[in-house]
C-alpha cells in the first residue's frame, strides 16, 4: 500500500485523463508510485530544509555591533561658583570646605575615593586635617581659586591634558602632614577662563593607574564660567 495515497490518487487521476487506459498498464502504474514517491520525499526534504534554516536563524547569536558602554560619569554644575565638574564612579564631592579659613585662594572643590571631612590639621591653608583618612590606594582632588581677574602671572594656561603633562611636584602637604603620609603630591597653578586656580592632586603610593587616570581626568573635564567674578573680599 503507498504511504501516500492522497498524492497518489491525484496524480493516478491527472495521468488518466491525459493518458487514458495507457496509464491502467502494471509497468505505467509502478512507474507513477514511484515518481509519487520521489516527489513526496522531495517535498519533505524542502520542508526540513525550511525548518532546519529557521531553527537556525533562531539560534543564531546576534550579529549587530555591541552597544557602547555609557558614560557612567555624574555631573555636577555649580553656577555660584561658575564650574561644572564630573566625577567617576567611587568618586564624591565634599559637602564642606576643607580649608574654612583660607581666604584667597579660596577652595572651589574637592573630591575623593573616601569620605571627606574637615578636620583641624597643621596648617590653614591645606586640607591636611582631611587627608589624614587617605588609604594607600586613594585619590583626592582640590581646586583652589584666586580672587579677581588680575596678575596672571605665574598662571600658565590649562593644559590640554593635566595627566599627559604635569609632573610630580611637592607642595605644602608632605610638611603639613608631618612628612608621615606615604603619598605623591601634584600641585598644579594654572589659568582658565580668565580666572586663576591651584590644582592639588594626592595619590596614595598604592593607588592604581586607573585612580591617577581618573584624577587627572577629573581636571580635563573641569569646566568654568568666564562670567563668574570671584570677588571673595565681597563674599563669605
Amino acid at each position: 500500500m503507498s504511504e501516500l495515497p492522497q498524492l497518489e490518487s491525484a496524480l493516478s487521476d491527472a495521468a488518466h485523463r491525459r493518458y487514458g487506459g495507457v496509464w491502467w498498464r502494471p509497468g505505467a502504474r509502478r512507474a507513477a508510485r514511484t515518481l509519487a514517491v520521489t516527489v513526496a520525499l522531495a517535498a519533505v526534504a524542502i520542508a526540513g530544509v525550511a525548518v532546519l534554516s529557521a531553527v537556525s536563524d533562531t539560534d543564531r547569536p546576534d550579529e549587530r555591533p555591541a552597544t557602547p558602554p555609557t558614560d557612567t560619569w555624574t555631573t555636577t554644575v555649580n553656577k555660584p561658583r561658575g564650574f561644572t565638574v564630573g566625577l567617576p564612579p567611587g568618586w564624591r564631592l565634599s559637602t564642606e570646605s576643607l580649608t574654612p579659613q583660607l581666604l584667597d585662594p579660596r577652595e572651589l572643590l574637592s573630591a575623593a575615593t573616601f569620605p571627606l571631612a574637615y578636620r583641624h590639621g597643621a596648617c590653614n591653608h591645606m586640607p591636611d586635617g582631611a587627608l589624614t583618612a587617605i588609604g594607600p590606594a586613594d585619590g583626592f582632588v582640590s581646586v583652589q581659586e584666586r580672587g579677581g581677574r588680575s596678575r596672571l602671572a605665574g598662571f600658565p594656561r590649562r593644559p590640554a591634558s593635566f595627566g599627559a603633562s604635569v609632573e610630580q611636584r611637592d607642595g605644602d602637604i608632605a610638611s603639613c602632614l608631618g612628612h608621615s603620609a606615604d603619598t605623591r603630591e601634584y600641585w598644579i597653578p594654572f589659568r582658565d577662563a580668565h580666572r586663576r586656580f591651584y590644582a592639588l592632586v594626592v595619590l596614595g603610593v598604592r593607588a592604581p593607574q586607573r585612580i591617577r587616570d581618573e584624577a587627572f581626568g577629573i581636571l580635563d573635564r573641569l569646566r568654568f564660567d568666564p562670567t563668574v567674578l570671584p570677588d571673595w573680599k565681597s563674599s563669605p
